[in-house]
């Protein structure tokens, strides 16, 4: 399948993902995590039955939290330093939740067209397979690909 065929998909699940972005302004840190766990399982899910595959929320669950896992660290940091800025009143609000939108939005493209690759490339994965894959997916680099393939998808959007 083309990446044409997942455009609606990743579509709603973009749009989720930078609707989240304000939730980094609670009170404690954490719901916009959680909601972009939601959002990203529910895209996994529907990309993987997409491709015939036999997921459900759980596989989706485990995928996710292998994934955010193996970016721990990272993720972790920025999402707390995002939450920490929020917390200044007017543009740390802004800047905090602009950031965790924009954020939002490039994790979920990138493990969009992560899975895309997966599902197109094997008939049959399961939840470990799937984390071991997006974990080699997560190396540091640029793939001119995959930004070739946000710039259709962006243009696609607008057209």
């Amino acid at each position: 399948m083309a990446d044409e065929q997942y455009d609606s998909i990743i579509r709603k699940a973009v749009l989720a993902a930078a609707a989240a972005g304000p939730l980094v302004l609670a009170p404690v840190p954490g719901p916009a995590d959680v909601a972009m766990g939601a959002i990203n399982g529910i895209m996994l899910v529907t990309i993987a039955r997409r491709n015939n595959q036999a997921f459900d929320e759980a596989a989706a669950k485990r995928i996710i939290l292998g994934v955010m896992a193996g970016a721990g660290a990272y993720y972790s940091g920025v999402k707390f330093f995002l939450w920490i800025v929020a917390k200044v009143p007017g543009i740390g609000m802004i800047t905090g939740a602009g950031a965790t939108s924009a954020i939002n939005v490039a994790v979920t493209l990138w493990l969009a067209f992560a899975m895309v690759d997966l599902f197109e490339r094997h008939d049959s994965v399961d939840a470990e397979f799937c984390v071991d894959f997006l974990k080699q997916e997560m190396k540091p680099g640029v793939n001119l690909r995959k930004l070739k393939r946000i710039k259709d998808f962006t243009k696609r959007l607008g057209g």
